[in-house]
């Protein structure tokens, strides 16, 4: 093959996090929000972490290594007004502790991670939820257009792809809402569409990216849609979600 799918979904991947994690813009005061004890702040970690994915939660047949991203989410080139797109979790306002899973791949090169974070109160998480659905009403279009131009540069310099046969590539980007069950507090899920075609090969990965708060926590997870049953995978994330915001103290 022309292009490896492995290839293609690890760029996907990079781009539905670079999508999904998306800095928390809060109305209310950033200072005061995260005023928190100190009991809090130390059994925080374990609580984000609690919350991820893990080989557990997938079906049969996955296996699980060390996040490596596809390409670098600072080579997407995006307005001033979209640079929240591109934040780290660690970098939320408000954010107290947050994790990232390992990448999961499935028995036929599915691929799946998931992250979290936690804050000091629903109001603030639900804040990191609010932002993310402003950015993508507003920089839907733009993100469009810097992930296509980041996926033919990360197409470019992969050497695995005929350098002869680059101008021959069509590549479309699409991003929309996808319907979700209301399993958690609030819920949001997007679907990130990438089609390639080149000769008479044509590749369609698709993610879904799925964005949950209960409670104090915010998760999110980029999935293919492959996976045998989203909302039961969800369901499952929210009842860990809850059970940890339960065990934290006030």
């Amino acid at each position: 093959m022309l292009l490896r799918r492995s290839i293609l979904w690890s760029i996907l991947l990079a781009a539905g996090v670079a999508a999904s994690i998306m800095a928390a813009c809060s109305d209310g005061d950033e200072a005061e929000s995260n005023v928190v004890s100190d009991e809090f702040r130390a059994t925080a970690p374990a609580a984000a972490e609690s919350s991820l994915l893990t080989i557990e939660s997938l079906p049969a047949g996955w296996s699980g290594a060390p996040t490596e991203n596809g390409g670098d989410e600072s080579d997407l080139e995006l307005g001033p007004e979209c640079d929240v797109l591109l934040a780290n979790l660690d970098a939320v306002p408000g954010e107290i502790a947050s994790a990232e899973s390992d990448d999961f791949t499935g028995p036929d090169d599915q691929q799946v991670r998931s992250g979290a974070a936690l804050f000091a109160t629903e109001e603030a998480a639900q804040d990191g939820v609010d932002a993310i659905n402003d950015a993508v009403d507003s920089c839907r279009s733009d993100f469009e257009d810097a992930l296509l131009e980041f996926f033919r540069l990360s197409l470019k310099t992969d050497p695995n792809v005929d350098e002869e046969a680059l101008d021959e590539i069509d590549v479309e980007v699409s991003f929309e809402d996808l319907s979700f069950a209301d399993v958690a507090d609030s819920v949001s899920a997007y679907r990130l569409n990438i089609v390639v075609t080149v000769a008479d090969e044509r590749l369609e990965p698709t993610a879904d990216i799925v964005v949950l708060r209960q409670g104090r926590l915010f998760f999110f997870a980029v999935e293919p849609p492959s996976i045998a049953n989203e909302e039961a995978l969800a369901i499952t994330i929210v009842s860990q979600m809850q059970e940890a915001d339960e065990g934290l103290p006030d």
